[in-house]
């Protein structure tokens, strides 16, 4: 089974204002889960 799940936020939001110009505002952060059963015993 899997899942897959994507938002983004703006930096600014979390007092994270260092490298104005260097590095965008908006930061996407991407999750991707994958869930195996173990084999049985």
């Amino acid at each position: 089974m899997g899942a897959s799940a994507t938002t983004k936020i703006n930096r600014n939001d979390f007092g994270v204002s260092g490298l104005p110009g260097l590095v965008g505002d908006d930061i996407t952060i991407t999750l991707d889960v994958e869930m195996v059963k173990p084999a049985a015993k």
